[in-house]
């Protein structure tokens, strides 16, 4: 059975703060996300797609804000740290587009990097991962740089025996 899920994340950007987008820090990037983790968008869109697909709920169920364990973290290896849910359903990653939206960083430069990253965390060829950037043109908190957001789609197939047995959260 195929099963398609989409997630969305998106943070407002401080003076001051780092940013990591895809498992990638942009040392040089003068504003990032004030948030519980690193903030990464990306993962966090990644999370809420996977959980839609499988029908098991959102990042917050699996990595909530107010864990300690979590304060920090580098959200990229919540991937990792799905798979058991994941393979709990016999999901297989078919294949995953993300469109990260901001002004600034340019995500073209590192959108190999980026694939890399999410292809070794939810266990995939990285051939089955593709990631864009879009500056908004102006538009939008993105486009105006007071924020950065990222959409998800993926597509996983999953075995029909297990597709239904949902693991603890």
């Amino acid at each position: 059975m195929v099963r398609i899920g989409w997630g969305y994340d998106i943070h407002r950007l401080f003076p001051g703060h780092r940013t990591v987008l895809g498992g990638v820090e942009f040392p040089n990037f003068p504003h990032g996300f004030d948030t519980h983790s690193d903030g990464d968008v990306v993962a966090h869109a990644i999370i809420d797609a996977l959980a839609g697909a499988l029908a098991v709920g959102s990042l917050g169920d699996y990595f909530p804000e107010d864990d300690p364990a979590d304060q920090d973290a580098r959200s990229i290896d919540f991937l990792s740290r799905f798979r058991p849910v994941m393979a709990a359903h016999g999901a297989e990653v078919i294949n995953l587009d993300c469109t990260i939206f901001c002004s600034a960083p340019r995500i073209g430069p590192v959108a190999t990097e980026i694939r890399g990253n999410i292809a070794a965390g939810i266990g995939c060829e990285l051939d089955r991962v593709n990631v864009k950037g879009k500056t908004n043109d102006g538009f939008g908190p993105e486009g105006q740089g007071l924020a950065i957001s990222a959409t998800v789609l993926v597509q996983l197939r999953v075995d029909e025996a297990t597709a239904n047995r949902h693991p603890e959260r």
